[in-house]
């Protein structure tokens, strides 16, 4: 259990009974332990931003009334919010699918920071901490060992190999899968590298199939982020891609002003997306720039209501650079959804 946790409570109760702390945090995370990427999107949208599809709502209730039955079965909507924070930040606390989903989503959600209301701080502070332990520890260095890191799965089978003491039986198949995978990573996380280390001195778009120099950052700058997306092989994505993004958009000629609003970037970019092959999603709070593409790419207006729906101001403004690190963060969390 969180140390803050009764903080949290007090959100929705002024003065929680501290005895029942401990068991509705344990039905929280238990809730986290079997959920969809449906479920994380809406816990997501509770937590974040006080907002749940009535099915959802009553499914987590229900939950939670079960394992806890002190918790009340109706008239708990800011209690629904405490727990729906609770979950997410457990499902932090170790390494897995639902974490990175999690915390990307997290962070895609922070556009601009003050559109979200969420109960506490530190799940955003733990979700910052999550990819950016994530980001490192899925790309390890593995194939260049040295005297002061641990011992491999791919040293150990050299070792064994060398002493001719590799034998077919479960411990050694076991030994060969975990080189395998050690392998399959390192091919990955150099892939990766390679690809962004070409996209970056090729000082071309692949999409577009024209040099960033005769394309201004407006037209550019939400198809780069696409081909950001396209080069990430391990999630969560390197923390790197987010500064050779702004590094690529760079090459492209400075405009003025420098900033514009969200929306003048959207319309730029349009027909750059539409032969990046992008697809139309679903309308959700958590993701308001590919929503609000996926609007317009549909004839939808950017109208009042639907910047109302995102909680955002399409006259919001923004550098290239901002809208294009966005679009990337919000591409990295639909994919990572698809993990999960």
């Amino acid at each position: 259990m969180h140390t803050h946790f009764y903080h949290w409570h007090t959100h929705a109760e002024a003065k929680p009974e501290v005895a029942i702390l401990e068991s509705r945090w344990n039905a929280a995370e238990k809730f986290g332990e079997e959920i969809s990427n449906v479920d994380i999107s809406s816990l997501l949208s509770l937590a974040l931003f006080g907002e749940g599809e009535p099915e959802f709502i009553k499914k987590f209730s229900e939950f939670l009334v079960t394992e806890e039955p002190t918790f009340p079965p109706q008239g708990n909507t800011e209690l629904l919010r405490v727990m729906a924070t609770a979950c997410l930040f457990s499902q932090m606390e170790e390494s897995s699918l639902d974490g990175d989903a999690i915390a990307l989503g997290i962070k895609a959600a922070l556009f601009p920071v003050d559109r979200i209301q969420p109960i506490c701080t530190e799940i955003i502070t733990r979700a910052g901490e999550y990819l950016s332990e994530e980001s490192e520890s899925v790309r390890p260095n593995i194939l260049v060992g040295s005297v002061a890191e641990p011992e491999t799965s791919l040293d150990k089978l050299q070792t064994a190999t060398n002493n001719k003491t590799l034998a077919v039986d479960a411990p050694g198949l076991k030994m060969l899968g975990d080189s395998l995978l050690e392998v399959s990573t390192a091919v990955k996380s150099l892939s990766e590298e390679n690809q962004f280390l070409w996209w970056l001195v090729g000082r071309r778009s692949s999409s577009l199939n024209k040099r960033r120099e005769v394309l201004t950052r407006s037209e550019y700058t939400l198809v780069a982020a696409v081909e950001a997306s396209q080069r990430v092989s391990l999630l969560p994505p390197p923390a790197s891609a987010e500064s050779l993004l702004e590094e690529v958009i760079n090459q492209c000629p400075p405009e003025k002003p420098a900033r514009n609003n969200l929306l003048h970037f959207v319309e730029k970019g349009l027909a750059g997306l539409a032969e990046s092959g992008i697809k139309q999603g679903t309308l959700t709070v958590l993701t308001p720039v590919c929503s609000l593409i996926s609007a317009r790419i549909s004839g939808r207006k950017a109208d009042a209501a639907l910047a109302k729906h995102l909680r955002i101001s399409f006259k919001h403004e923004v550098s290239a650079e901002e809208i294009a690190k966005q679009y990337f963060s919000e591409l990295m969390f639909l994919r990572a959804l698809t993990n999960v």
